[in-house]
């Protein structure tokens, strides 16, 4: 079932963003040969601790405040439990645990931010959710060497902004390890 989630987004994704010449719907757009600049990325932008995550906001099913969680025994210690998701029962993964090389809790108000695809859903628990935002391609960058507090791998790519650096999230690697 998560597999099949996994292949999903990589088929779609690739290098973690959203691939040139889809659709908003998924569905391949044929080559016209016009060099139509990319339309920019929308991303649901959250907090972990003092740093700034982001996700592909179509992959986002929903976002809730904190639910019960049910611990599942012998569980990795990334995956925080179980919550049910109005009679469906879906994965919490807490993103702290997996992406940090420190073992920080979540805040009392932390919040569930719902993936899904197809009839498959995961939970990532993060601190806060922000907002979301529009990024052109163009300022999606690789992920800098000196990023050293968190497990590199479940990051594709940063986006600069302003004021902070904005973490691009591997959301397949996520998937493929819960």
């Amino acid at each position: 079932m998560l597999q099949a989630f996994a292949n999903q987004l990589k088929s779609n994704w690739g290098n973690g963003m959203p691939s040139a010449g889809m659709s908003e719907s998924g569905s391949q757009v044929p080559f016209s040969g016009k060099t139509d600049p990319e339309p920019p990325y929308l991303l649901t932008t959250f907090r972990l601790g003092g740093d700034h995550f982001c996700l592909d906001t179509r992959w986002v099913q929903e976002i809730l405040s904190r639910q019960p969680i049910t611990p599942v025994p012998l569980a990795p210690e990334y995956v925080a439990g179980l919550i049910n998701l109005r009679g469906q029962i879906v994965m919490a993964v807490h993103l702290k645990k997996l992406l940090y090389l420190h073992r920080d809790d979540l805040p009392s108000d932390s919040m569930n931010i719902v993936i899904r695809q197809d009839e498959d859903a995961i939970s990532l628990l993060v601190d806060d959710v922000d907002d979301v935002i529009e990024a052109s391609p163009q300022a999606v960058q690789p992920v800098p060497e000196t990023l050293n507090n968190i497990r590199k791998e479940y990051v594709s790519s940063v986006i600069p902004l302003q004021d902070k650096l904005v973490l691009m999230l591997d959301l397949q690697k996520i998937v493929m390890v819960s």
